[in-house]
């Protein structure tokens, strides 16, 4: 019980060699001289480097897909209503679309890994967390829990760049008018 071995200061007893993590400080620094904690650490966030250059691949591809094929189909700006609506109706349907992918992207690597046990799990997990709404009633197991918030954060940034596409075909649909007004 004094954490002495052979009457030397600082050893550790057998006992707690084979209980190592009696106590949370005493639990990293085995993990860390074990070299588990460092593998584990560079595996995770390697695996979150490569989901997010997946993910913005994936979306990046999406936009430029997109924008080819509504400069194809509506080269001049539609003026009224309805087709103004529907063309709105389609860019929001195909942003979901691509964001929904992305989601697929991220839990398949979840499902993949065996960070949750089932298909359903993995894309409810996913789309909560990659959408940012957070109910926390499925969580990541210890090693892999960094990816939620760097889904979550790359999901904020992808979420970002379908706003401002969406903001931009608006501009061009209503500048036109607005300038049109003004003059």
């Amino acid at each position: 019980p004094s954490g002495r071995v052979d009457g030397k200061r600082g050893a550790r007893s057998a006992r707690s060699r084979v209980r190592p993590c009696s106590r949370p400080l005493q639990c990293v620094r085995y993990l860390e001289s074990s070299g588990h904690f460092r593998t584990q650490t560079v595996s995770t966030l390697l695996a979150a480097f490569i989901l997010v250059a997946a993910t913005v691949v994936l979306h990046t591809g999406g936009l430029v897909a997109l924008l080819m094929s509504l400069k194809r189909k509506h080269a001049h700006a539609p003026t009224r209503f309805w087709p103004m609506t529907f063309l709105l109706i389609e860019l929001t349907w195909v942003l979901i679309l691509i964001h929904a992918a992305q989601i697929g992207v991220w839990a398949l690597f979840f499902l993949w890994a065996g960070c949750l046990p089932d298909a359903e799990s993995a894309f409810y997990f996913s789309g909560v967390t990659y959408a940012t709404v957070g109910y926390g009633d499925v969580v990541l197991p210890q090693p892999w829990r960094i990816l939620g918030p760097i889904e979550g954060l790359t999901g904020i940034l992808m979420c970002g760049l379908s706003t401002g596409l969406y903001f931009a075909v608006i501009s061009r649909l209503i500048g036109p008018r607005l300038k049109a007004e003004t003059h």
